[in-house]
């Protein structure tokens, strides 16, 4: 009877009152369950959400349920793998509620609001759309490029979703795993070094290349970082400026599996 009147008393307790479960367990439930990992990307199952959205549902309860006092008593790390697993679920959240009607996450908002500028949801009560949590709560508060591996807004030529969630940690090094995978999958970043050499990368890197060069002191430099891969010849290719840098148009279709 007691453990009952305990359950009862925990569920009648507003949100913001109960421990913030940092190891996320809500949302590695979506992944586990809606993510299809592929050896070179991954890709979500939005229809299935769509019908089935109760964890993704009460993750994002959980995200809106945090103050901005609490969230200021965390480590930077924490904070941190908040504000991207609360950017890829609310894209999950976001493009699986329309997954029947679109095929790009571009179509939602029509002509004259981005769905990156549609307020969805109150974070932290100042942030309530997808372009503040990136540029605002992530941009100007963390020092740190390689989110831009880690963000996902749910397009084919988006980083892969990583199939777990950021967790404090261990975070550096999923950062640096994930920068690892995208610059490293031939289909979005590959280094050709038969004469005359070319980088064909990604728009994402010429997007963001002042935050790598800020971190990295080059953009060449972040590239020999993480393509070079220790090879002395391949980073020799890419820190020489008569490498060509080309980059691809950026492929905005769901990453979606399937027709799912």
């Amino acid at each position: 009877m007691k453990a009952q009147i305990l359950v009862l008393f925990l569920f009648l307790l507003p949100t913001g009152l109960l421990a913030f479960d940092h190891q996320y367990g809500n949302y590695a439930a979506v992944l586990k369950d809606h993510l299809v990992v592929q050896k070179t990307h991954t890709s979500v199952r939005y229809h299935a959400l769509r019908k089935h959205p109760t964890k993704l549902d009460a993750f994002i309860q959980e995200i809106e349920g945090v103050s901005a006092e609490d969230f200021a008593q965390w480590t930077p790390n924490q904070q941190l793998a908040f504000l991207l697993n609360a950017y890829n679920g609310l894209v999950l959240k976001l493009i699986s509620e329309r997954s029947l009607e679109i095929d790009s996450i571009n179509q939602i908002g029509g002509i004259f609001v981005s769905a990156f500028y549609i307020d969805f949801f109150n974070l932290l009560g100042q942030y309530h759309d997808l372009d503040d949590l990136e540029t605002k709560a992530i941009g100007e508060n963390f020092k740190e490029a390689r989110v831009h591996f880690a963000l996902v807004c749910g397009a084919r030529s988006c980083p892969p979703l990583r199939a777990e969630p950021y967790l404090a940690p261990r975070l550096n090094d999923q950062l640096e795993d994930q920068a690892m995978i995208f610059l490293n999958n031939p289909k979005e970043n590959l280094l050709s070094s038969a004469y005359p050499a070319h980088l064909y990368l990604s728009e994402i890197i010429k997007l963001h290349k002042e935050d790598f060069k800020a971190q990295y002191g080059s953009l060449r430099q972040m590239l020999a970082h993480f393509m070079g891969q220790g090879n002395p010849e391949d980073i020799a290719v890419i820190l020489n400026k008569q490498t060509h840098l080309t980059y691809h148009n950026y492929i905005w279709d769901l990453n979606r599996y399937g027709n799912e």
